[in-house]
């Protein structure tokens, strides 16, 4: 567990709980959860069900402590008496390089301790860290500015006058006459969002000097004499619109725009429970939905002929007799659906598990065999992550429990995810495409 972490936590009244992801903390192994228990505090412990209900986290209450089981969520979440500190497996400098290719994020290399804090301090130091460096990028460049509509009262006319105004006010009554003219000026929405990101990301971000960090380059874009950019009100969908309504000139503020939505997504967190809805108070990050993004782009680097289909719905797998009462049956949706001549060849979900080292779990297995019936291959496969260098794929095979014979396979299929990182680390050469192709190959043959 990092010191610095451990320090920061017991300094806010909390009892650091420090595990990686898919793990489980105990009395046994973390002896400060030892007769902890969430007495007198109610909220913290619907929290705790409910969060367990909805497979987030696992925490039980039992007499001897509290029990963590963790999930394919990582950050920081501070829960009763509990400051918990959930980590990725993956070291800052692999995460960093996969979140770059994942999303399109610029290639700043920084020296100094900022791979150490991002390790000492979670995963919304690292995405605030990325952040950081793509709005130095873009101030270097100089802010994008837009022509911005005035109306003020001039003695020295400028643009057009504005006649509606000045007859509204019964003629010429003053010097100064009503004027409507443009400016290009900075302070538009697309500034004003990553304004009021990087003050939001240094909300989430424990690191102190990463803080600081932020700050000065919000402030550096509100400076009166320079770009004198205005905070806005930011709400969780709001940099997903932006992204949607770029164009050519300002695609260059998507990087930043996506770490931004990244981390009010894992902010944004809320959980309905019986006593209404309530925030997450904490930074968790869906490692999950990271995977199948990264497997997205990488997927499509194998498109000989057939095509990927992200979220392929199983439509008509389900369906309601008709005797039975009217309701809307359940429609599938795989990850991933290779396809050719519209015909499904096979179907592939993402799961953000080393199936290799902690299992299969039984539901993931059921949920693939009827991906598995759907296919004229009957074959599903799981793409999951290792860091075992020993790992080789795995078949389950479907058989039929009357009549004996074979109805179809489940095949799981392990990825080096630190030998991937390692790749998309360096630099970008046709033997490093040449290698992804090959790779994405492997992943979706049959």
């Amino acid at each position: 567990m990092p010191m610095t972490w451990m320090m920061r936590a017991a300094d806010q009244g909390g009892i650091p709980v420090a595990l990686a992801e898919w793990e489980r903390a105990g009395p046994a192994s973390h002896p400060a959860l030892r007769g902890l228990s969430f007495d007198g505090e109610p909220q913290a412990r619907i929290l705790a069900e409910e969060l367990t209900r909805s497979g987030r986290l696992k925490i039980v209450e039992r007499r001897d402590g509290i029990t963590v089981d963790s999930t394919s969520l990582v950050g920081r979440l501070r829960l009763g008496p509990m400051a918990l500190a959930i980590s990725p497996k993956l070291e800052a400098r692999r995460l960093s390089a996969l979140l770059r290719w994942t999303y399109g994020l610029s290639d700043v290399r920084r020296v100094g301790d900022a791979e150490h804090s991002t390790e000492a301090f979670g995963f919304a130091d690292l995405l605030a860290q990325q952040l950081a460096q793509e709005a130095e990028v873009l101030l270097r460049r100089g802010l994008i500015r837009r022509y911005v509509e005035r109306r003020e009262e001039l003695a020295v006319p400028r643009g057009r006058l504005d006649v509606p105004r000045l007859a509204a006010r019964g003629g010429l009554v003053t010097a100064a006459l009503p004027c409507r003219y443009f400016v290009r000026d900075a302070n538009w929405p697309l500034n004003r969002l990553l304004r009021t990101g990087l003050e939001r990301a240094a909300t989430l971000a424990a690191d102190h000097a990463l803080q600081r960090r932020l700050r000065a380059l919000a402030a550096e874009m509100a400076a009166p004499m320079t770009d004198d950019v205005a905070p806005m009100r930011l709400d969780a969908d709001a940099p997903r619109r932006a992204i949607e309504r770029l164009d050519r000139q300002t695609a260059v503020y998507r990087p930043a725009l996506t770490l931004i939505d990244l981390l009010l997504s894992g902010q944004g967190i809320t959980l309905d429970t019986p006593e209404g809805s309530l925030p997450l108070p904490g930074f968790l990050f869906d490692m999950n939905r990271f995977f199948e993004r990264l497997l997205s782009r990488l997927l499509r680097k194998r498109l000989d002929g057939m095509e990927l289909a992200d979220q392929h719905r199983l439509s008509g797998m389900f369906a309601y007799d008709a005797g039975s009462r009217r309701r809307r049956a359940p429609t599938p949706r795989p990850d991933f659906a290779v396809l050719k001549k519209g015909r499904v060849r096979l179907f592939a979900d993402a799961k953000y598990r080393d199936l290799w080292a902690k299992g299969l779990p039984d539901d993931w297995l059921y949920q693939l065999s009827l991906y598995a019936m759907g296919t004229e291959c009957r074959t599903a496969v799981i793409l999951y992550p290792t860091v075992s260098a020993e790992a080789r794929e795995e078949r389950v095979v479907l058989r039929d429990p009357l009549r004996g014979g074979q109805l179809g396979a489940v095949v799981l299929r392990p990825l080096l995810i630190e030998e991937l990182a390692d790749r998309l680390a360096g630099a970008e050469t046709r033997d490093t495409e040449n290698w992804l192709s090959a790779l994405a190959n492997r992943l979706l043959s049959v």
